[in-house]
C-alpha cells in the first residue's frame, strides 16, 4: 500500500489522476464497511487534488448517493455501448497498436471484421479490450504480430451473455 500524505509526494510521483474501478462492490459491504471506504475517497480526494475517477456498473451510482457529499462531487457519466463503425475500428487499432498486435493487412479498416468482432464484445469497452488481449496472447504463442482474422474463432472466445448464463 502507498500512503501519500500531501501534494508534494503527488506531484513527485507524477500522480495525475486516481481511478478506481469495481465501485459496485461497496453494496456488498456492511455500512460500516462502506461509509470507511466512502470517507476514504472523500479524504483522498481532497488530500491528492487531482482528479479522482470512480468506475463501475450502473450500482456503482447508488452507493455514491447513500453518502451526499460524494453524491455532489462525483458527477455520473455513463459509458455507452460502442457501435460498430470508424470510432469503434480506430479504438481497435489503438488497442492492438497498445498491445503490440499490427494490423499489417489493415483488417480494422474491413467493416466485417470489425462488426464481428463488435457482436463478439456485445461493443462492450472491457470486452473489447479482454478480447483484443487475447488475440495478442494467441499472437505470441504463434510467434506472430500481425493479426490474422481467423484467429477469431481460434482463441477460445465466449460471448458474455453465453457467459452469464
Amino acid at each position: 500500500m502507498v500512503r501519500i500524505a500531501d501534494e508534494a509526494k503527488t506531484e513527485m510521483l507524477g500522480l495525475r489522476m486516481l481511478i478506481i474501478d469495481e465501485v459496485h462492490n461497496l453494496l456488498q459491504g456492511k455500512i460500516d464497511q462502506r461509509s470507511l471506504v466512502l470517507n476514504g475517497l472523500k479524504f483522498l480526494s481532497n488530500e491528492l487534488r487531482i482528479p479522482v475517477v470512480a468506475m463501475g456498473t450502473n450500482e456503482a451510482r447508488i452507493a455514491f448517493q447513500t453518502d451526499q457529499q460524494l453524491g455532489n462531487r462525483f458527477e455520473p457519466l455513463e459509458m455507452p455501448r460502442w457501435r460498430p463503425g470508424k470510432e469503434y475500428a480506430w479504438f481497435l487499432k489503438q488497442l492492438c497498436g497498445g498491445l503490440a498486435l499490427n494490423d499489417g493487412d489493415d483488417l480494422l479498416a474491413s467493416r466485417a471484421v470489425v462488426e464481428r468482432i463488435h457482436h463478439l464484445t456485445d461493443g462492450l469497452t472491457g470486452e473489447t479490450f479482454r478480447l483484443i488481449a487475447k488475440l495478442a496472447v494467441f499472437a505470441a504463442q504463434q510467434d506472430e504480430q500481425t493479426l490474422q482474422v481467423e484467429w477469431l474463432g481460434e482463441v477460445g472466445w465466449v460471448h458474455p451473455n453465453d457467459r452469464r448464463s
